[in-house]
C-alpha cells in the first residue's frame, strides 16, 4: 500500500511569472509548509479525486488517466478545505499523479511537473508545488516545478510555534489573481528582494503581512488577536490565518480564536516535503 503525506503550504509572497510554456510558469515568492499534513491512499480501478470523501477536480483526474495509461484514482484527508488558501489544490494534483506514476513505472520528479502543468493550465495554483516538495520556509527564485524551477528552503534555527485558523472568507485562486494590479506585484518583488538577502522568517512574516494586507480583508481577523501581546507575527492569505506565537502564550491566542468560534490548529514549520511510503500492510 502507498501512503502519501503532502505538507500545506501557506504562500506569503507571490510575483506571477508566466509564458506560453506551463512548464516554465509559475511564479517566483516565498512561504512556509505547515507540519499538518494531508493524507493520499491510492483508489483501485476508479479514475477519481476524492477530497474528504467529496469527488472534485473531475476533469484533472480524467487527464491524469489518460497520461499515464492508468486507471487509478487517489483519496485525500486533509482538516482543510479547499479555496481557503491551503494549496489543496496543488496538494490534489500531486497526490493523484505521483501515485498514477507509482502505479505506471514512471518518473517521481515527471509526476511533480504534470502537478505543476495541471496547476498553471487549470488556473488553480502557480507555485505550490515546488514548496511542497521541499517542505519548511521557501523561496522561489525561478519559476516552474522541482528540476526546472528554482527553490531553496532556508533552514530554521529555532522551533516556531504557529496557531493556524481558517476565517469565513474564500475565493478561487484565478479569480484572486485577475484582481491584483500589476503596481502590487512590483511591490511584492522589493519585499522578496528584502527577504531573500536576510533569508530571517522575521523579516518574512512582516514581508508577507505588508504584501498581503493589499490583497486581503484584514478587518475579518478579531481585534483581540491584533492587539495580543504574545504574538511574533501573521499573515492572512485568503482566509489562511498563520500566526507566529510564543510558546507561553499559545493557549492565550487559541482562547481568543475559539472564543470568536473560529477554526484553528496549532502547528509547527514543516520538517520535511512531500513523502512516500510503501507498506505492505492494508491502511
Amino acid at each position: 500500500m502507498i501512503k502519501l503525506t503532502i505538507p500545506h503550504h501557506i504562500s506569503g509572497l507571490w510575483i506571477p511569472v508566466l509564458s506560453n510554456n506551463p512548464l516554465h510558469s509559475g511564479s517566483i515568492g516565498a512561504g512556509l509548509n505547515i507540519s499538518l499534513l494531508s493524507v493520499a491512499l491510492p483508489v483501485e480501478d476508479e479514475c477519481t479525486i476524492l477530497f474528504n470523501n467529496q469527488e472534485v477536480f473531475r476533469e484533472q483526474a480524467k487527464e491524469v488517466c489518460e497520461f499515464y495509461n492508468t486507471k487509478v484514482g487517489v483519496t485525500v484527508k486533509s482538516p482543510f478545505t479547499l479555496g481557503k488558501g491551503f494549496a489543496l489544490s496543488s496538494t490534489l494534483s500531486i497526490a493523484h499523479t505521483l501515485i498514477s506514476s507509482i502505479h505506471a513505472g514512471g518518473s517521481l520528479l515527471k509526476a511533480f511537473q504534470k502537478a505543476h502543468e495541471l496547476e498553471v493550465v487549470k488556473g488553480t495554483g502557480l507555485g505550490d508545488v515546488i514548496s511542497q516538495y521541499y517542505g519548511g520556509f521557501v523561496i522561489r527564485t525561478r519559476p516552474g516545478p522541482p528540476g526546472i524551477g528554482e527553490a531553496f528552503k532556508i533552514p530554521v534555527k529555532y522551533r516556531v510555534k504557529l496557531i493556524v485558523s481558517s476565517l469565513p472568507y474564500s475565493e478561487p485562486t484565478d479569480k484572486m489573481l485577475g484582481r491584483i494590479p500589476l503596481s502590487h506585484y512590483e511591490r511584492g518583488l522589493t519585499l522578496l528582494r528584502r527577504v531573500v538577502r536576510s533569508e530571517d522568517l522575521i523579516d518574512y512574516f512582516n514581508a508577507a503581512r505588508e504584501y498581503t494586507q493589499g490583497i486581503f480583508d484584514y478587518s475579518i481577523i478579531p481585534e483581540e488577536i491584533l492587539r495580543s501581546p504574545g504574538i511574533v507575527g501573521f499573515y492572512l492569505k485568503k482566509s489562511a490565518l498563520i500566526i507566529w506565537v510564543e510558546k507561553d502564550r499559545v493557549a492565550e491566542v487559541a482562547d481568543i480564536l475559539s472564543r470568536n468560534q473560529l477554526f484553528f490548529k496549532e502547528s509547527e514549520i514543516s520538517k520535511t516535503g512531500v513523502e512516500i511510503e510503501h507498506s505492505d500492510q492494508p491502511p
